[in-house]
């Protein structure tokens, strides 16, 4: 149960950024694209962002009173896509 407090204190904390201006930027500036995502227990989405040159970023897609944010949660280099065993590329 203390996680789940820890965690609303965090997600109390990000900062957040109109989500269409902000994936506009990222893709402008960073050459990251969409790679995947999923949605969380919320109904939130987590999506990753992947480049060529390895960048990476994840965000969280929310949805308040109506206005969709991008909430960036991390970000680095070096990204590698794994395959899965038993996948196809």
């Amino acid at each position: 149960m203390c996680g789940l407090f820890s965690w609303q204190a965090q997600a109390q904390a990000l900062k957040c950024f109109p989500f269409e201006e902000s994936i506009k930027h990222l893709e402008q500036n960073t050459a990251e694209r969409m790679a995947g995502g999923a949605a969380d227990s919320q109904g939130n989405l987590v999506l990753l962002y992947t480049a060529p040159s390895g960048s990476w970023t994840f965000i969280v897609r929310l949805v308040r009173d109506g206005q969709v944010f991008a909430c960036p949660l991390s970000a680095g280099q070096g990204w590698q896509a794994v395959k899965r065993k038993g996948t196809e590329s």
